[in-house]
């Protein structure tokens, strides 16, 4: 599920056909918008085919390319850092061997589509869904054991790739929230306390407040201000936020939520969504996807990075990170028209029952919250 159109189809393939035309050097004609159905719901995507003449050799040009549009309609997070996306897949790609699209433009001028917009190539590929879950139907669900095993690892594989990355080297300074506290775990509960705060617009969230309770008292001595093993985060670790061909990564998506920070908190954020996928929606684990330990251990043998002692820590965050954002989710439903006012969405969803569990707390639907 995702939000209807945005904007006029026609009108948009016109103005972005006159934009390229000033990058290429001469008339550009866009095909009609392919893709998802809707739009998701932090980015306005766009998929279509360019075709132009190239005045330099008069050869016929056609590609396949994306634009991702800047969200000005409802926002979902605190802070969009959109400029931030580009510079950081642009390196990525262009630096490292990651697989990442081909970052072709951005566009801070918001006069052509109403919004800031990237523009990189098509990849040919496919992403697990998630509404159906992958773990209910689709072709994740009809592969064998096999190749749902190959994909897992292939992921995690790219991740441990992901962090050790050279992001100093990279230029990747401008992620260090300075004003929120040290470098890594403490920015980053200083961002979600804002978060929170913002998304909740006083409204109380009791499991969510307590998660947020227990990660600032219960924070482990490894991470603690100056020990922390800062690497680059990816943010939305997540097989959805890939593209697969023949189970095998081909190009990492999605970095609205890229971050510096303990590279457990991306492992942790990878093993809670594919709880959510399972039990948060009544589903078993796919048959082929490995035993938590098992994901943890070969994680740890590819980086070469020491995590296992604190994924329970960074799964719990993980979970306090998603409910949060479920909270705007909610919000951004019910101004559309897709959920009904009065709806306990924010507070009671397969997240906060998953964060629940984790911290041993009743359900956010148990009487328990009502008279505690």
């Amino acid at each position: 599920m995702g939000l209807p159109p945005l904007r006029d189809a026609d009108k948009a393939r016109h103005d972005i056909a006159k934009w390229l035309a000033g990058k290429v050097g001469g008339p550009v004609e866009v095909s009609p918008f392919s893709g998802p159905a809707s739009n998701g719901f932090s980015n306005e995507t766009l998929i279509f085919d360019a075709h132009w003449t190239d005045p330099a050799s008069g050869r016929s040009v056609t590609e396949g390319l994306v634009i991702r549009v800047e969200p000005h309609h409802f926002t979902l997070f605190l802070e969009a850092d959109f400029e931030y996306q580009w510079r950081v897949m642009r390196a990525l790609a262009e630096q490292t061997d990651l697989p990442l699209p081909d970052m072709k433009w951005f566009e801070p001028d918001p006069s052509v589509l109403g919004s800031a917009f990237i523009v990189m190539g098509r990849v040919d590929g496919q992403a697990p869904a998630d509404s159906p879950p992958y773990t209910s139907q689709g072709w994740l669900f009809d592969a064998t054991p096999e190749q749902q095993r190959r994909l897992w690892f292939d992921g995690l594989d790219v991740m441990a790739r992901l962090h050790n990355v050279d992001w100093r080297g990279l230029g990747f300074s401008f992620l260090d929230k300075k004003q929120r506290g040290r470098l890594g775990i403490e920015q980053h509960l200083d961002y979600y306390a804002d978060y929170l705060a913002w998304a909740s617009g006083g409204r109380r969230q009791p499991v969510a407040e307590i998660a947020l309770s227990y990660l600032k008292e219960n924070r482990p001595d490894d991470i603690a201000p100056g020990v922390e093993d800062i690497r680059l985060s990816w943010g939305d670790s997540r097989p959805g936020n890939m593209l697969w061909r023949d189970f095998r990564c081909v190009a990492v998506l999605d970095w609205e939520m890229v971050t510096l920070g303990h590279p457990a908190a991306d492992l942790g954020w990878w093993l809670f969504l594919d709880r959510y996928s399972t039990d948060g929606v009544g589903m078993p684990q796919l048959p082929g996807f490995p035993p938590r330990a098992e994901s943890i251990s070969h994680y740890e043998q590819q980086s070469g990075i020491k995590v296992s002692h604190l994924v329970d820590y960074y799964e719990i965050l993980a979970g306090f990170r998603f409910s949060v954002v479920m909270m705007r989710l909610a919000t951004l439903l019910t101004e559309y028209g897709l959920s009904q006012p009065g709806s306990d969405m924010e507070t009671n969803n397969p997240v906060t029952q998953q964060l629940a569990i984790l911290l041993g707390v009743p359900p956010p639907s148990d009487e328990y919250w009502r008279t505690a």
